[in-house]
This record gives structure tokens, C-alpha cells and sequence, in this order.
């Protein structure tokens, strides 16, 4: 179930935004992770979190006045401890291969939808969108 829930989130992507404050936001998957991290907390071998929360810990101590940056370190720690779940778990790598194959073709659906709708992408440059440069293979 969780899976499906990280799978979906992922695929909302910006979509997903939830704006806080002018500088702070975050997405649909980063509270789909904590919570799922919430509820296999019990999962976790202790052997691969001293490190995390010591370089955790660390950063704390020496950028205890840079709320952005802390952020920006416990998405890292939660995206990190969701690759040690995930290789910890009992489902098998087929299966975890099969949602990111899904994910991949769920990515390629809605990039081709996007083409269908909205081709030329020239006039977002006003608002500070680079413009599309065009490889010619010679």
C-alpha cells in the first residue's frame, strides 16, 4: 500500500508543491517517506542509522541557524533511510523493478500528454525558463 502511495506522489511531482512560506516548500512524496518511515521505524537496523544520525547531528551543531539547509538534510536523511528500508524489506527486487518500470511509463504518458498540449515552450523565457535549444546531429 505504501508503495503505491510513494509511486502516485512521485508521479504528481510538481503538482504535488505545498508552499509554506516564500523560500519553503515541500512535496507530496516527502510526506508520503515520513510517514511511511514513521510507521517501519521498528524495521531499521540500528548498524546503518548511528552513522545518519551522527552526520545528522553533526550538520545540526554546525549550521544550527540555516533553517533552509535543514531542510534541505532531513529530506536527504529520509530519502536515505527509505533506500535502507527498501533494501531491508522481504519483497523481492522483481517487484521493486516492476513499480519503477510503471513509474517510468507513467512519466512517459503524461510527458507525451504535456507534448500534445503544450508543444512550444518558447514563451515561458519571461519567466526566466531557458529557451529551447535545438541539437542538429551532423
Amino acid at each position: 500500500m505504501w508503495e503505491i502511495l510513494l509511486f502516485i506522489s512521485l508521479l504528481a511531482g510538481q503538482i504535488g508543491r505545498i508552499q509554506i512560506a516564500p523560500n519553503i516548500a515541500f512535496y507530496s512524496h516527502d510526506v508520503v517517506i515520513f510517514c511511511y518511515l514513521l510507521f517501519h521505524i521498528k524495521k531499521i537496523k540500528i548498524t546503518f542509522i548511528k552513522p545518519l544520525i551522527l552526520v545528522f547531528g553533526v550538520y545540526l551543531f554546525l549550521r544550527a541557524g540555516t533553517f533552509i539547509g535543514f531542510l534541505y538534510v532531513l529530506r536527504l536523511f529520509l530519502y536515505v533511510s527509505v533506500i535502507f528500508l527498501v533494501l531491508q524489506s522481504k519483497k523481492t527486487q522483481l517487484y521493486w523493478l516492476k513499480w519503477l518500470y510503471c513509474l517510468g511509463i507513467g512519466y512517459a504518458i503524461i510527458g507525451f500528454f504535456q507534448l500534445l498540449l503544450y508543444p512550444n515552450l518558447r514563451n515561458l523565457s519571461y519567466l526566466g525558463w531557458d529557451p529551447p535549444v535545438i541539437f542538429y546531429a551532423f
